[in-house]
């Protein structure tokens, strides 16, 4: 299995994932949780979703 430590991250992003870390109970065998980072997050009209930060 691979695990990677190395990684930076906002507060702000440090926080959920904190929150979430915990709620964490894999399932089957194999099951994983995993980070994805976001650059943009846009409506149809191309204006960013209210609320939203990178990272």
């Amino acid at each position: 299995m691979l695990r990677i430590t190395n990684i930076s991250i906002s507060d702000r992003a440090a926080e959920v994932v904190d929150r979430l870390w915990v709620t964490f109970r894999p399932q089957e065998p194999g099951d994983v949780f995993a980070l994805a980072y976001m650059s943009s997050f846009t409506e149809a009209d191309g204006s960013t979703v209210d609320g939203f930060t990178p990272g």
